[in-house]
């Protein structure tokens, strides 16, 4: 069985599924699953950057996307892959516009510092969601603020936290500039 050759830490995150949580017993939970995979975009964004293996389980091993596709194509398992990429590619999209809005101080999110590459291991459909870092602080459209500690995805609580967070990063940017 091949392996993505990264481990999951700062810089880096496996997901199985678009739409089915994890412990979930296979039930999609789009709502619930798309709100933690853009908490840890928000995390990246407010780190150094990572990516996001969608389709690979926790230990690095592929498992593909056929049941996100099969979810997409209303249950049915003979999709077309490009147009099951599409279908994913519009719903990772509209998560980003509903949890963040389509631009962050200006710069839009898709394809400026998210982007999403499709590829195959062992014959598996996988997508890694590329996030560069941003300058400043991102923040949800619900207000939150999450950055990246080790391999997890923590929140900043407070507004007194949040609003000395993003001091820090907008002055290192500008010192960066």
């Amino acid at each position: 069985t091949t392996v993505v050759n990264e481990k999951e830490d700062q810089f880096n995150e496996f997901k199985e599924s678009l739409f089915f949580p994890a412990n979930n017993n296979m039930h999609p939970d789009a709502q619930k699953q798309v709100r933690e995979l853009m908490e840890v975009t928000c995390g990246f964004l407010n780190s150094e950057g990572g990516t996001i293996y969608i389709g690979v389980n926790n230990q690095g091993v592929p498992k593909g996307l056929g049941t996100d596709f099969t979810y997409l194509n209303h249950g049915y398992g003979d999709f077309d892959l490009q147009d099951a990429r599409d279908k994913f590619n519009l719903a990772f999209c509209k998560g980003l516009r509903d949890h963040f809005g389509v631009t962050v101080q200006g710069i839009a999110l898709y394809p400026s510092l998210v982007e999403l590459e499709h590829e195959e291991i062992d014959g598996k459909p996988i997508c890694r969601v590329v996030i560069k870092p941003f300058h400043g602080m991102v923040r949800m459209a619900d207000g939150n603020v999450f950055v990246r500690q080790d391999s997890s995805t923590v929140p900043i609580k407070t507004r007194r936290e949040q609003a000395a967070f993003e001091k820090k990063r907008s002055t290192r940017a500008n010192i960066v500039l």
